[in-house]
């Protein structure tokens, strides 16, 4: 299973991929989803990280809205 990490504007940093389950099973929508917001989070570091070096550099960096995604709060029970 495999998915992109798209950072701001549409930038596409790579592909996040998982190839075996520890359990040695199949990967399911729950899966799918756990994967989609790591890549989310892998994102918004690597935005942050071109800013901050940008910054180093002397260039201007426009500050963006920061907008929550409830997709990164999961709350399980165990």
């Amino acid at each position: 299973m495999a998915v992109p990490i798209v950072g701001e504007d549409g930038l596409n940093y790579g592909l996040l991929q998982a190839s075996d389950k520890a359990d040695g099973g199949e990967f399911d929508a729950d899966d799918e989803r756990r994967l989609i917001c790591l890549a989310s989070a892998a994102a918004v570091g690597l935005d942050a990280l071109r800013k901050v070096r940008a910054l180093r550099l002397g260039e201007d960096v426009p500050a963006a809205p920061i907008e929550v995604d409830a997709a990164f709060v999961v709350i399980e029970s165990a």
